[in-house]
């Protein structure tokens, strides 16, 4: 028998068995066995995603050197804000194509599916022109705050990211349409086969080239399209093929309902980007790109609890859409208030992590850096207040009452910059001031969405809180 239908082999028994173990604990319970059996396949899936992403951590540190992958995980963080620029057209999809698979309108769907593409692909290819365009002329020296002589490559770099994570949003709204039919780990397939290539890619130029950013750069960046292309072919021609994008099927009215529908997730969007993504490159503006490693490095360890509950939170989303929209709220209630439990025990465990934290920061680093105790101490009490954050942002997604939401997290993220500054500077706190004024800002938020949850559950929930 050869490897690959041994693989098979082994992947349906495991298949099997989880289908049956669900089966047997959730009689009954067709939504929550949906749930479980997204998760259940998604940790398995997870698993080595994470091994995959740890791995890269030494790699590159050995390769580039400390402040360097500094300055690579500032480029990454950089680039990542321009993920915006989708206007929130991939969550507006979602929830339009879960409407239209519970009515079976798929005709209607692939025009929705055929804008979407189009219109995303329009905006993606104008910003790469303007990009490249304007490159020359950005001092990255004071954006990066670098030395002058490392400007050239961090400017190629920089532009070399930035066109290709442009390019991958459109392939990447392939997970919008996994998530709308309860697919949710199948986006896991998606992102483990992007990592592991891109994870190959850095082993091979660590293997064959000297050090370079822009060698990265190009090398991670165009293994992964390739591997997002491929998936984006087979996704249309095997699942999706009565929602292949066509030009015929591009409707200029559906641009803008879906605009309409997504303006509220894309202002969402933006300050959560403010609030999360925004640290990295405050840390090396105030303090320098080695304490954005050492910053990261805590980070990537507690963020394996987050990591968790994104294959709880993730098919979660939809599943929320389906049970308002069938007036099951008796389910959404019990639902999170067993969520809230986990999430105690979640801190527990993160409490016994940052206790074995140093250990496990020399076996997997070695000595190269030094993890301060109190960086590893509010990047766990980040990690907590963001996942529960992120629980109550969940069910209110996917029923839709987000402006309330809107209102609070655009007022956090206009905070939460200057807080970070006072914190890190004014009040001498340094680097753990900046992830402690986002924690900061996601309490206060994540107060408000509780409330509203609790006021929508129990069906007293008004004005504001209801819209």
């Amino acid at each position: 028998m050869s490897l690959i239908t041994e693989t098979k082999t082994l992947f349906s028994r495991t298949k099997l068995k989880i289908n049956t173990l669900i089966t047997n604990i959730l009689k009954g319970d067709a939504k929550t066995k949906t749930v479980i059996t997204n998760v259940a396949y998604s940790g398995l899936i997870k698993i080595v995603t994470i091994a995959v992403s740890f791995l890269s951590v030494p790699l590159l540190i050995n390769y580039l050197n400390a402040t360097q992958y500094g300055v690579w995980l500032t480029i990454l963080t950089f680039t990542s804000w321009f993920t915006l620029f989708d206007l929130g057209l991939g969550n507006g999809l979602k929830n339009k194509l879960i409407e239209f698979i519970a009515v079976d309108n798929m005709p209607l769907g692939r025009k929705y599916v055929s804008t979407t593409y189009i219109s995303m692909s329009l905006i993606c290819g104008s910003l790469c022109i303007i990009i490249y365009l304007i490159n020359p002329f950005i001092p990255w020296n004071k954006v990066f705050n670098i030395p002058v002589a490392l400007q050239g490559p961090v400017a190629n770099a920089t532009t070399i990211i930035l066109i290709f994570t442009l390019l991958s949003m459109v392939l990447r709204l392939i997970n919008n349409l996994l998530h709308a039919h309860q697919k949710s780990y199948n986006v896991d397939v998606i992102n483990f086969i992007t990592q592991l290539t891109g994870f190959l890619a850095l082993c091979f130029v660590k293997i064959c080239f000297k050090s370079s950013l822009v060698t990265i750069a190009l090398a991670f960046s165009l293994a992964q399209l390739a591997a997002l292309s491929i998936v984006n072919i087979y996704m249309f021609r095997v699942k999706f093929n009565t929602l292949v994008p066509s030009v015929t099927k591009f409707e200029l009215k559906f641009t803008k309902e879906v605009l309409n529908i997504s303006g509220r997730f894309f202002f969402i969007q933006v300050a959560g980007l403010i609030m999360y993504m925004t640290d990295n490159f405050i840390i090396a503006t105030l303090m320098g790109p080695k304490d954005v490693t050492i910053y990261n490095v805590a980070l990537k360890y507690f963020t394996v609890l987050s990591m968790a509950w994104a294959l709880v939170l993730t098919p979660l989303w939809p599943m929320t859409t389906k049970a308002y929209y069938s007036n099951d709220i008796k389910w959404i209630k019990k639902t999170m208030e067993k969520l809230i439990i986990f999430w105690l025990a979640t801190i527990a465990i993160g409490i016994l992590m940052f206790f074995f934290s140093n250990f496990f920061y020399k076996v997997w680093i070695g000595k190269s850096i030094f993890i301060p105790n109190d960086v590893s101490l509010i990047i766990l009490v980040y990690i907590s207040v963001s996942i529960f954050a992120t629980i109550m942002a969940t069910f209110i997604n996917g029923i839709g009452k987000i402006t309330l939401q809107v209102y609070i997290t655009g007022l956090m993220a206009i905070l939460n910059i200057p807080l970070a500054f006072f914190f890190a500077k004014t009040l001498g706190l340094g680097l753990i001031g900046v992830p402690f004024s986002t924690t900061v800002c996601l309490a206060i938020s994540s107060v408000f969405a509780f409330i509203q949850c609790r006021k929508i559950t129990n069906n007293n929930a008004t004005g504001l809180w209801n819209n």
